[in-house]
């Protein structure tokens, strides 16, 4: 019987490192530029071994944008249940604003992804 990809994969052992929030941020940074995962990156320092790109993670720009696509969802639904506790009316023009300024970051953050809504 042939084994799924994460049967077959002889990488199974995990390092851990502490590092403050400024170092986390510098070697993301540092394995964006040069194309690699925040692993294989390290792995590659450590190791010296040739990068392989086929894992390549998004830009962080794009991370960012699907990350902040889903919060405003969330903050969209949270208005609206406010709106429903407090018996404010859908098409208050307050609350209609507020839905359209979420709506326009929402497809900023598409078109960085290069997708449509």
């Amino acid at each position: 019987m042939a084994q799924s990809g994460s049967n077959k994969r002889k990488k199974n052992k995990h390092l851990i490192a502490r590092c403050d929030e400024e170092e986390y941020i510098l070697a993301s940074i540092k394995a964006e530029k040069a194309g690699l995962s925040l692993s294989a990156y390290i792995c590659h320092l450590l190791f010296g071994k040739e990068k392989n790109k086929t894992t390549r993670p998004p830009p962080r720009s794009q991370r960012d944008a699907a990350q902040i696509i889903g919060l405003l969802g969330q903050i969209a639904q949270s208005l609206r249940d406010y709106c429903q506790k407090r018996n404010i009316p859908p098409d208050d023009p307050i609350l209609a604003a507020a839905m359209r300024d979420l709506a326009d970051i929402k497809t900023l953050c598409f078109d960085e992804l290069g997708r449509k809504q």
